[in-house]
């Protein structure tokens, strides 16, 4: 039924979010360890 189908696509957004920010997470955190390592970034 629809609202099903709606309740699975909204988990599956709420996921790649979750994903996209972890992603950025990880992009920050490498980043700052590359400014501490090397002083600059990657």
């Amino acid at each position: 039924t629809l609202s099903s189908r709606l309740a699975i696509e909204k988990k599956e957004t709420e996921i790649s979010g979750l994903l996209a920010l972890v992603a950025a997470a990880l992009a920050l955190v490498s980043a700052s360890l590359s400014l501490l390592w090397f002083n600059r970034i990657l």
